[in-house]
Parts: C-alpha cells; sequence; structure tokens
C-alpha cells in the first residue's frame, strides 16, 4: 500500500510530464512522411549493419556474399512470413519497408489478419472461426514447405562451419 501512495505522490509532483507523454504518443501515431522516411532510412542502414555482421560471422569472401546474402535474406523473410504472419502485418503498418520483402503481405499475413478480423467480430459462428482458423493453418503449412526449400537450397553452399554458424543463430534447422 506504500509503495502505491508513494508512487501515487510521486506523480501528483509531475503533472505536466503526465500530459507530455500523452501528447508526444498521440504524436507518434501521426508521423509524418518525413518521420515515416526516416524511419525507412535507419531500417535499411540497421538491415545493412545486419547484413555485415552476418559475412563476417561467416567469414565469407566479397564474392561469397554476393551468392549466399540473397538466399539468406530469403530464408530470413520466409521464416518471419512462417512463424509470425499477424506480426509481420504489424511492423508494416508501421511504416514503409519496415519488413523484409517489401510491402506486400504475404499469404499467412493475410489469412492471420482475416483470423483476427473474425475473432473480433462478437457474433461469428463457430463454422466462420474454423475456416478462418484452417486457412491460415493451411498458410502457415505452405510458408514452411516454402522455408524448408529455401534453407536446403542455403544448405548446399555453406560450408559446415558457415552451417553451424546459421544453425546457431536460428536461420536454419
Amino acid at each position: 500500500v506504500l509503495g502505491f501512495a508513494a508512487h501515487g505522490l510521486a506523480q501528483e509532483g509531475r503533472p505536466e510530464r503526465r500530459g507530455e507523454r500523452g501528447d508526444r504518443q498521440r504524436g507518434d501515431r501521426q508521423r509524418t512522411g518525413a518521420d515515416a522516411e526516416q524511419m525507412a532510412q535507419r531500417m535499411e542502414q540497421f538491415r545493412q549493419q545486419a547484413s555485415a555482421r552476418l559475412k563476417e560471422a561467416l567469414g565469407s569472401t566479397d564474392e561469397e556474399w554476393q551468392v549466399l546474402q540473397p538466399m539468406v535474406e530469403k530464408v530470413q523473410t520466409l521464416t518471419l512470413q512462417a512463424r509470425a504472419g499477424a506480426a509481420m502485418g504489424m511492423l508494416r503498418r508501421m511504416g514503409p519497408r519496415n519488413t523484409p520483402g517489401g510491402e506486400t503481405q504475404s499469404d499467412v499475413e493475410l489469412k492471420s489478419q482475416r483470423l483476427a478480423d473474425v475473432l473480433r467480430t462478437e457474433n461469428a459462428s463457430p463454422e466462420e472461426i474454423r475456416n478462418a482458423l484452417s486457412a491460415l493453418r493451411d498458410a502457415r503449412a505452405k510458408a514452411n514447405e516454402e522455408l524448408a526449400k529455401a534453407q536446403n537450397e542455403l544448405r548446399e553452399l555453406l560450408t559446415v562451419r558457415q552451417e553451424a554458424q546459421l544453425v546457431a543463430m536460428g536461420l536454419l534447422e
């Protein structure tokens, strides 16, 4: 009880901060085009840095990386699509080019969104829910098949050390 009281007293001394935080949160939701472009640039820089670190971790030459990079990025994109369709949709809505693979929604994202929409409908029938759930499971199964194929294609080009590194990083099974 004392902790809650002390917290309440501490907050009373700073009402302007609470208001500022609310204003800041509202401002975050109303990003301008320039803000979105800045975010996209930061995400691109982050992606490039991550790519450079991965190249270094794999011990790849520039020539090897030219071949491996697109395949690694494909595996990364398919992994996200197969395992986190809803999360990918949320990231995509945050701003342009925040997710690998551009702005087109994957089938998993679309089916995940459809299921979320059905679940938000209070009077959705069990049949509607079952159909949306089944469609999402089918889309995830297909995405997992595509992921396994891309992982196998990548694995064929790797040394044992590189493969082990990607397994340790969670990109390969």
